[in-house]
């Protein structure tokens, strides 16, 4: 809640959503290469999924772009090849937003974090807390 964009709706909701399209892994679409935490789309599309104008789109890439959050480009930098109509939306410091994948992945070894253990133990505290008072 303190992140500077936080209280800017638009923006927070552009931040957002790009961070739910950005892809998991590299790949290509229609001969465009992308890396993990990268999207390609354009402003039509941002504006269409987002629920924003395109101007406010314009102007909400304009500010995480100037504060560092996301990166927008036009050329595919594994070919050169110059975009027409497309960009790539890179979400900077991607990696910071993943999680433990070791759960994720069906991984039966994998622990629980500190956080999520902490998190359990006030959860059945709250039930049993609860269904004493109940």
């Amino acid at each position: 809640m303190e992140w500077e964009w936080y209280t800017d709706v638009n923006t927070k909701t552009l931040f957002i959503h790009c961070l739910l399209r950005a892809n998991w892994k590299p790949g290509s679409w229609k001969g465009i290469n992308y890396s993990a935490g990268e999207f390609i789309t354009s402003l039509p599309s941002l504006a269409e999924e987002s629920g924003l104008s395109i101007q406010q789109v314009r102007t909400s890439l304009d500010k995480l772009i100037s504060t560092g959050e996301l990166t927008s480009k036009s050329t595919d930098s594994l070919t050169g090849k110059k975009l027409s109509r497309n960009r790539i939306i890179t979400i900077n410091n991607w990696d910071a937003y993943q999680g433990d994948n070791s759960q994720a992945t069906g991984n039966p070894t994998a622990k629980s974090t500190g956080k999520q253990q902490a998190s359990n133990s006030r959860y059945k505290k709250y039930k049993n807390n609860k269904e004493i008072k109940d």
